[in-house]
């Protein structure tokens, strides 16, 4: 759990549990139980969401009043987007140990389910029956995550700030890439490859993380600035350079990589990057819940080939995990699925996806690392969309929540910024 919770290398932690399995038959029961239960929850290559969750049903049957089976059913609800289940365990947890640890469970939940109101009453509830809780790190990261629930991004950040000002450097090194990715939804590009670096490099001084740097300025080049040619020459760096070799394959940044190659039109270079992964991590490839990563990768090939039918259907089939149940690459695989049908000319689809894409709870797009690549070309395109079809409340309406997005964003920016303010001013003038 520690590794997991630190961001530790992966090979770590499937060490530590094909130990832990190793030795498993002289525990008690409960223990044992607890023990496969975590390898078909965490294990990079013997993850089954399915056998997790029956397993863990198994642990919680032989003792209810057992925090570890409450906590990790409630995860697997959550990952099976079951939001009721995930916030019964929640409270189960409360029931069993009543504390700020287990209440702000209860909060994480609701704000997951999209049940702001209710999230921020039992935050408030939280502050009242346990103070001291009130200055951990934890119930600020909930603080936070709320507030951008709510859509208060500057509240987000300051509290996000605050946690690096006053938190240890083990709170810094996790909490940093979510100041990141604020700085990206803000288009604060130069400083969220600054703060990209800074969380490198503590993660690197703790030995739970592996630096690549390049990444991030890349992904700038190419979804923010238009420079497709800049940003395949920093990532060319990247695979060629030292730290990538240097890095285990399974802690290298691939989807990423592979997907900006693709998007900035260099899909022959992606396929290499993929291939490679594939044969160098063959256990990994094949793993059933790793398929809708390695789905969405060869649809982001398919897609930069103009492959759009077979784009569409890998994206569809990201959507769900080996269990029936929406994938933990939902988030990603939907916006994927928007442009798809975007590129493809079909326009309405493409409309109903990127809102559905909006209409999933933002604490949950925020923390699947969406938001900051996806929220502001798709408030933008939604804006254009409903704008070609002559429904100019919607039009003004997501052109607006661009425009606020990005009211700080950097000068580089802000020619978008300002097209688009033309435009709603147009409509709004249209109106009267």
């Amino acid at each position: 759990a520690s590794l997991v919770n630190s961001n530790g290398p992966i090979a770590s932690r499937d060490s530590a549990l094909d130990n832990a399995a190793r030795y498993a038959d002289n525990l008690p029961p409960l223990e044992r139980q607890l023990v496969l239960a975590a390898t078909y929850m965490s294990h990079s290559t013997k993850a089954d969401r399915g056998k997790a969750l029956e397993a863990y049903r198994a642990a919680y049957a032989m003792d209810s009043s057992d925090l570890i089976s409450a906590n990790q059913l409630m995860l697997l609800y959550e990952r099976r987007d079951e939001s009721d289940s995930a916030i019964r365990y929640a409270r189960r947890k409360v029931a069993i140990n009543p504390d700020g640890s287990t209440m702000i469970r209860v909060v994480e939940e609701l704000a997951g389910a999209g049940r702001t109101e209710e999230a921020i009453a039992t935050l408030d509830s939280l502050r009242t029956a346990y103070p001291e809780f009130v200055t951990t790190t934890w119930f600020r990261w909930n603080r936070a995550a709320v507030a951008y629930q709510a859509g208060d991004l500057a509240a987000a950040r300051a509290t996000t700030e605050e946690i690096l000002r006053e938190g240890t450097d083990a709170d810094r090194a996790i909490t940093l890439p979510n100041l990141v990715q604020l700085d990206l939804i803000e288009g604060r590009l130069r400083s969220a490859v600054v703060n990209r670096g800074r969380a490198d490099s503590l993660l690197a001084s703790r030995q739970s993380g592996t630096r690549i740097d390049g990444v991030t300025e890349a992904q700038n080049d190419i979804l923010f600035r238009g420079r497709a040619a800049e940003g395949i020459a920093r990532l060319d760096r990247v695979v060629s350079g030292a730290q990538w070799r240097e890095a285990a394959p399974i802690d290298r940044p691939t989807f990423q990589v592979v997907a900006l190659f693709a998007r900035a039109g260099a899909p022959e270079k992606a396929r290499r990057v993929i291939t490679a992964e594939r044969a160098s991590l063959p256990a990994i490839a094949s793993a059933p819940g790793n398929k809708p990563w390695f789905d969405i990768a060869d649809g982001e090939i398919a897609l930069a080939e103009g492959k759009f039918d077979l784009a569409v259907q890998l994206f569809r089939g990201a959507l769900v995990a080996s269990d029936g149940a929406p994938s933990e690459a939902r988030e990603r695989a939907t916006h994927a699925l928007a442009r798809a049908f975007d590129r493809a000319g079909q326009l309405d689809s493409a409309r109903v996806v990127y809102q559905r894409l909006i209409d999933l709870p933002a604490s949950n797009r925020f923390a699947a690392n969406v938001d900051g690549i996806a929220l502001a070309e798709t408030h933008k395109r939604l804006g254009e969309l409903y704008d070609a079809k002559g429904n100019r409340a919607n039009a003004i309406k997501y052109y607006s929540a661009f425009v606020t997005q990005w009211k700080d964003a950097d000068p580089e920016l802000q020619p978008t910024v300002a097209t688009v303010k033309k435009r709603i001013a147009e409509l709004q003038k249209t109106d009267q």
